[in-house]
């Protein structure tokens, strides 16, 4: 553990403690209120985090100190991360920028790092028992959230159990638009199904984004058992499933004036997490501290479409299986620390697609999404970093990571497509490497600045998928794939001030990244022909291709006021910009301007916020490439800026019940995230009763 004044990386750490008075229904709208974090919505069951204008797997998510990224984490928008319950999490770090020196590759814009709780020991006897539970009420979608969880404390050893399960009708929308756009958003028709044929429907209420129901189930359980005073062992053990999730973005999509999909959802996604770890705090000659950690996974997803009078429906199935261990050490001399160890990680990929006739029943193959005769990834690393003062009050901060990755895909059914080649192997290193100082001005200014590298290998779902990323377009695998590398370099002014009854805060943070060898879509051929025939429509032919540059800059400026613990005001604004170098356009995940200002008061057992978030907008003839073919996600104008308040009240009884009671957009706004092919919740009333 380091404090504050020792790091030299940017980390924006989430206050758990307020935040539950916002009662978010997911992780990724969890992350948005750290004011970092701009947050992509295709569908209302998802939620892709873009940080310092990087998303889906150039950014590392990390559960508990294991990687979540695998082998077929897109570089499309990505939503893994609503797997993760928020109501089991106790603390939440946003580690902006390259990151790769710990956490190996994919960490390029920087990592996301979810803690769940911990169980504790009692001490003393007798053991204790607690029973947790809170239920929760939203509006916009009649969205209902049940959470229990029991902890069982002893001397030795203790347990927590945790279950939640959300369910989520379809999403209402904001009813005032902006000028010009009166009609922006409206959901006119939908499509359902009767004695074999597609009707559409008028919708009764346009603002009701139908289909975008789901829900969602999750169990943990964690065990703790103290071996001996400086010896733990612990056991974690998550699972997660869902319903159908509606992919609404794809069902809103027209060809010749009528829907383009009569079905499109993502089949229950499953997910199983377990995890061993032995921590020890006895100290050696070569440690003070290590710890070991194993962790297993099996994710299974799915996507099953349909288009508009098709009796076909079309289904790929994903399975990928994890194995992963690490070791960490930490050894202190004198006011120095040196941080070494290692890791190894092992990715399994299955993929299979069928076509069943709705009517008939019968079934009949289908080309994969991933190579049909399977795939894997090996990945190892061996990192050190070093932190230690120079001259009085200065902290360096350094560290260098070797990484090595190998892939290999196999092709066996070429029927479908006649692939130039029966396998795709590649092998990839890395070399990463951080340097960071915190050099302390005054007593109460501060300055920091960074110098890192990260870098990203080509995984599964870069080299070797075939994919209609939207109309009209078919990604192909690329056998040629290169790493990318990200160089950044950073600087950060803090002033903090501190009074009898007054707390005085405010940041100011620049970053420039270099990235080399960027990974982006391009236009491509396949066996010489620069379009191709899937699904029964002619499709150009793209892939994944290393570009020679891209730059992305930017900056976040936060203020933070407090008087006499009752009292507080707090204001954040991010922007970035980022430019392919090679063709000048703007890259695809870098948002707009985006940004948010919260009062709080407190009187008693009563808490109060009220908030404001706002972000830009970007015009159409600015939007990336990719973006500019996607006419239903945005409108004449590209993406639109938008604005909402909101106001929040949390009362305390006693120490063991709490109400909280919220109002969301409380002008009923309707906006679409930029990017997000579902627009966001209007007019929301949600309260939620907690026994503690």
């Amino acid at each position: 553990n380091f404090s504050e004044n020792q790091i030299s990386a940017q980390v924006e750490a989430l206050d758990l403690k307020s935040l539950p008075m916002l009662s978010k229904q997911t992780t990724a709208d969890l992350l948005t209120e750290s004011g970092q974090v701009f947050l992509q919505k295709s569908q209302m069951g998802g939620g892709s985090p873009m940080i310092r204008g990087f998303s889906a797997n150039r950014i590392l998510l990390v559960l508990d100190g294991v990687r979540m990224n695998n082998a077929i984490f897109r570089s499309g928008n990505l939503q893994n991360i609503i797997l993760v319950d928020p109501n089991i999490l106790q603390e939440t770090e946003i580690i902006l920028g390259p990151s790769s020196v710990i956490y190996g590759s994919d960490a390029l814009g920087g990592v996301i790092y979810l803690k769940t709780q911990k169980p504790s020991v009692k001490s003393t006897l007798p053991a204790q028992l607690r029973l947790k539970a809170n239920t929760q009420y939203q509006s916009s979608n009649n969205g209902k959230i049940f959470h229990v969880s029991t902890e069982y404390r002893r001397k030795k050893w203790a347990m927590f159990l945790n279950f939640t399960l959300n369910d989520f009708g379809n999403l209402i929308s904001g009813n005032v638009r902006p000028k010009g756009h009166e009609d922006f958003g409206k959901r006119l028709t939908y499509v359902v199904q009767e004695k074999g044929t597609d009707t559409i429907l008028s919708n009764p209420n346009v603002n009701e984004q139908n289909p975008s129901a789901y829900r969602q189930y999750n169990f943990n359980i964690q065990a703790l058992w103290q071996i001996q005073p400086l010896l733990e062992f612990q056991y974690n053990g998550y699972w997660t499933t869902s319903s159908n999730i509606p992919r609404y973005d794809r069902l809103i999509q027209e060809q010749g004036n009528l829907p383009r999909y009569a079905e499109w959802y993502y089949s229950p996604q499953n997910w199983v997490w377990q995890t061993l770890s032995l921590e020890s705090k006895r100290k050696r000659l070569l440690w003070d501290r290590w710890n070991v950690v194993f962790n297993g996974q099996l994710l299974e997803e799915g996507r099953v479409q349909r288009r508009f009078q098709s009796q076909n429906q079309i289904g790929l199935y994903e399975q990928v299986s994890v194995l992963s261990g690490q070791w960490n050490l930490i050894k202190t001399f004198g006011n120095s620390r040196l941080l070494y160890g290692g890791e190894w990680n092992t990715n399994w990929v299955t993929s299979r697609a069928e076509s069943q006739h709705i009517t008939q029943k019968t079934t009949s193959p289908f080309a994969t999404r991933y190579p049909d005769g399977g795939s894997q990834t090996h990945a190892l690393g061996v990192y050190l970093a070093y932190h230690r003062p120079i001259f009085s009050k200065i902290w360096l901060n350094s560290g260098v990571r070797y990484s090595f990755q190998k892939l290999q895909a196999d092709f066996t059914d070429k029927s479908f497509y006649p692939f130039p080649y029966n396998q795709i192997a590649l092998a990839n290193d890395a070399l990463t490497f951080h340097l960071g100082m915190n050099i302390p001005l005054s007593n109460s200014l501060g300055l920091k600045w960074n110098m890192s590298s990260g870098f990203r290998a080509p995984n599964i779902d870069d080299v070797a998928k075939v994919f209609d990323s939207e109309p009209g377009r078919l990604i192909v695998p690329n056998s040629k794939l290169n790493p990318e590398y990200a160089y950044t370099a950073d600087l950060s002014l803090e002033y903090n001030q501190t009074s009898e009854k007054q707390k005085y805060h405010w940041q100011i943070d620049g970053f420039h990244t270099w990235l080399n060898g960027a990974m982006v879509r391009g236009r491509s051929t396949f066996l010489g022909s620069n379009t191709i025939i899937y699904d029964g429509a002619e499709s150009q032919v793209w892939t994944l291709l290393n570009t020679g540059q891209a730059t992305v800059y930017g900056m976040t400026a936060r203020a933070k006021y407090s008087y006499d613990n009752r009292f507080s005001t707090e204001a954040t604004f991010s922007i970035s910009r980022g430019r392919d170098a090679d063709s000048g356009e703007n890259l695809r995940h870098v948002p707009p301007y985006f940004g948010q200002v919260r009062c709080s008061y407190q009187f008693k057992n009563l808490k109060t916020s009220l908030q404001w978030k706002y972000s830009g907008g970007i015009a159409l003839e600015n939007l990336a490439p990719s973006e500019k073919a996607k006419t239903h996600l945005y409108s004449t104008e590209g993406a639109l800026p938008w604005q909402t308040f909101n106001a929040y009240f949390t009362y305390q009884f006693g120490n063991s019940l709490q109400l909280l009671i919220g109002l969301e957009n409380i002008f009923d706004i309707h906006y679409r995230p930029y990017s997000s092919g579902i627009s966001a919740a209007g007019r929301n009333w949600h309260f939620s009763i907690r026994a503690l």
